[in-house]
């Protein structure tokens, strides 16, 4: 009878040790499924943008443009002008830091406390300045931010042709 007691205390000790062992499995691979899930999410999140830069003023200043086409609003985004030589936004407004020294190739819109910086299919502006020479194409670095998740964008941009000079 102490022999079939410690026969069954040994075959329950085991099943108990299997069904640890297999809960730990399917642990890690809850976990691992988990992860997977949250980078394809993160990569279906990532913002999509459409940027230009239009001649005002009949050339005699450029407004850059980006508008974001995603569906899902931003806390703040950053802009740096990357590729472009030739091209800085001009200082003395909204997002350029004050005193920047030139080149300034960087741009920033975020939102208020508790307020998008940019909602979908909203779009922002900055002023930019080109030197005398004329890339016919810019990129653009933008770091989108949304909430604890932050992206960064690369945006190629058309540049506007020379005005003729006669």
């Amino acid at each position: 009878m102490a022999l079939a007691a410690l026969v069954l205390s040994v075959l329950a000790l085991l099943a108990a040790g299997a069904s640890a062992f297999y809960t730990k499995r399917q642990a890690d691979a809850a976990a691992r499924t988990a992860t997977l899930d949250a980078e394809r999410r993160y990569e279906e999140r990532t913002p999509t943008f459409d940027a230009w830069i239009e001649p005002v003023n009949d050339g005699g200043w450029h407004r850059l443009w980006l508008r974001l086409t995603s569906r899902q609003g931003l806390s703040a985004v950053q802009v740096v002008i990357t590729e472009g030589e030739g091209v800085e936004f001009t200082t003395g407004q909204y997002g350029v830091e004050p005193g920047s020294r030139p080149p300034v190739l960087r741009a920033t819109k975020w939102g208020a406390a508790g307020a998008e910086g940019m909602a979908p299919d909203e779009r922002t502006a900055w002023a930019v300045q080109f030197s005398q020479s004329r890339p016919s194409e810019i990129r653009l670095q933008v770091t989108a931010v949304q909430k604890e998740s932050t992206w960064d964008v690369t945006v190629p941009v058309k540049t506007p042709t020379e005005p003729n000079v006669w």
